[in-house]
């Protein structure tokens, strides 16, 4: 296994999680408030959320 797929598969998750004032909702849409209702749940499912 390379170090560039290693690289492409691993991510980072902060130890101090931390959410904007607002829904839940809001702050999945924070980095995208154009987003569909229908992506918005698709990336909650991605995340494992509710």
């Amino acid at each position: 296994m390379s170090k560039r797929s290693i690289r492409d598969t691993m991510g980072i998750v902060l130890q101090d999680p931390w959410l904007f004032e607002g829904t839940i909702r809001d702050n999945i849409k924070y980095g995208k408030v154009d987003a569909s209702d229908e992506a918005m749940f698709e990336v909650s499912k991605q995340a494992r959320m509710p």
